[in-house]
């Protein structure tokens, strides 16, 4: 049976790959007169010198952005249209940025307005290319949420909204996302998920095994409020950083249908033990959140237990009622020598 169609909207988390932003400094480079670093929200992205000035109103572009092949990014056609994170004059840049005045009818765009689908902008996705899966199915939207979480840098609001709280720090493993949950017409019927899409049941790939290795079906028959959301990882998904053997898989996430909310991390940790379900490590835990986020870089940094491998991040959630009805007061904080590398 085909899903139903989304009926949810604020269980959608859509990343702002191209979005209206303000310069909000210019900064020299020692090394090169010729370049100057703009600060865009929590950013920094080397441009020509004199190209742009504080206070400037551009079109930013986020790393992992996948560019149309378009005459007003032509420029890119050497990068195969994907922003990606470099250095450029031993500086690191990440991001793009345009001018407004570059595109037709942005003058009265405001400032934060999200421009990703007008500008035919996609995601450039490693994780889902690397699984080389076969889909045929859209997303079950309406049945638990998209998995992906906002980068602070993009959203630097979340340092104030959880100044002060409770929180928790798990471990970013450098997996695939993957989400199980039966189909509400047939307790018969599991519905695998890659990030993005349902996964076609004939097709038995490395998320298909996870979910027989550890039997997710057979266990969301005993608890069938429940969508499981977690990260496999392992020999041949992504480049197995975390140095395993054998498919591992963490859960990340356990929302539940009846509350129409993610668990929290505390109630997460009682379900997956009585599922008998592994979980995401805790890196870091709090009873009043004051980092900045030059903080966030500097505790991101460090390499996966066991390896010299680093590590790609940290997602923050609030301890308590992470999940609201409009928003997540979730966000992710990704290592820039693992983006570099």
């Amino acid at each position: 049976m085909e899903p139903n169609e989304p009926k949810v909207e604020n269980l959608q988390v859509k990343r702002k790959l191209a979005s209206i932003q303000k310069v909000d400094d210019i900064l020299p480079i020692e090394s090169d007169p010729q370049k100057e670093i703009a600060k865009i929200l929590g950013w920094q992205v080397v441009v020509d010198k004199d190209e742009y000035k504080k206070e400037d109103i551009v079109v930013y572009f986020e790393i992992d952005s996948k560019l149309p092949d378009d005459r007003w990014c032509e420029d890119m056609a050497f990068y195969d249209f994907r922003v990606n994170t470099v250095t450029v004059a031993g500086v690191l840049s990440q991001g793009m940025i345009k001018h407004i005045s570059t595109f037709k009818n942005f003058e009265k765009k405001n400032i934060g307005d999200d421009v990703t689908e007008e500008l035919d902008v996609t995601k450039y996705d490693e994780e889902e290319r690397s699984t080389s899966i076969i889909e045929n199915k859209e997303f079950p939207i309406h049945l638990m949420p998209f998995t992906d979480e906002p980068r602070v840098q993009s959203e630097p609001k979340y340092l104030k909204l959880f100044e002060g709280k409770p929180y928790v720090g798990t471990l970013k493993y450098d997996g695939s996302s993957c989400s199980f949950i039966l189909n509400p017409e047939n307790k018969e019927d599991l519905w695998v998920c890659s990030r993005n899409k349902i996964v076609d049941p004939k097709k038995k790939n490395d998320f298909w095994k996870i979910a027989e290795k550890y039997k997710i079906k057979e266990k969301l028959q005993k608890f069938p409020d429940y969508a499981i959301q977690g990260e496999m990882y392992g020999p041949g998904i992504q480049k197995n950083l975390l140095g395993m053997k054998e498919l591992k898989f963490a859960v990340f996430n356990v929302y539940s249908s009846s509350q129409k909310r993610g668990l929290d991390y505390d109630e997460l940790v009682k379900v997956c033990t009585d599922m008998d379900l592994p979980y995401v490590a805790v890196i870091d835990r709090g009873d009043s959140f004051k980092y900045t986020m030059d903080d966030l870089f500097a505790l991101v940094k460090g390499n996966y237990e066991g390896t010299n491998n680093q590590r790609e991040g940290i997602v923050f959630r609030l301890a308590k009622n992470w999940y609201g009805q409009n928003s997540r007061a979730s966000f992710k904080i990704i290592s820039n020598d693992f983006l570099l590398k």
